[in-house]
């Protein structure tokens, strides 16, 4: 199986052991979680700070999950990919979709 499948011509995952972190917005601060480490989570004031104390998190919780879990170790098989959705050119003429996306041109045919 292809550890590194592709999307869109983009590479899709990561290196082999490494696990996939989901870094969001929380009220004042970062919050990231591992989604293939349940309860595995860190916060931080900076996107870097969160990913540092994130990494301090998941060594943490794999040690002691190996220590007094004696449970398996989740492979890493979550994978991160950016996606820009592809929305409706109605939906765009309408105002709807993201506020940076262009709007298509007025189509001269639908004019009274």
């Amino acid at each position: 199986m292809d550890r590194q499948p592709k999307a869109g011509g983009l590479a899709v995952g990561g290196p082999p052991g490494a696990y996939a972190v989901v870094v969001e917005w929380a009220d004042g601060n970062y919050s990231a979680y591992a989604p293939d480490l349940p309860g595995c989570v860190a916060t931080g004031d900076t996107i870097e700070e969160t990913i540092a104390l994130m990494r301090e998190a998941m060594a943490l919780h794999i040690e002691v999950t190996r220590e007094y879990g004696g449970e398996a170790i989740p492979e890493p098989r979550a994978r991160v990919a950016m996606v820009t959705p592809e929305y409706p050119a109605m939906a765009l003429a309408e105002g709807c979709g993201p506020a940076m996306a262009p709007k298509p041109a007025e189509d001269k045919q639908h004019r009274a």
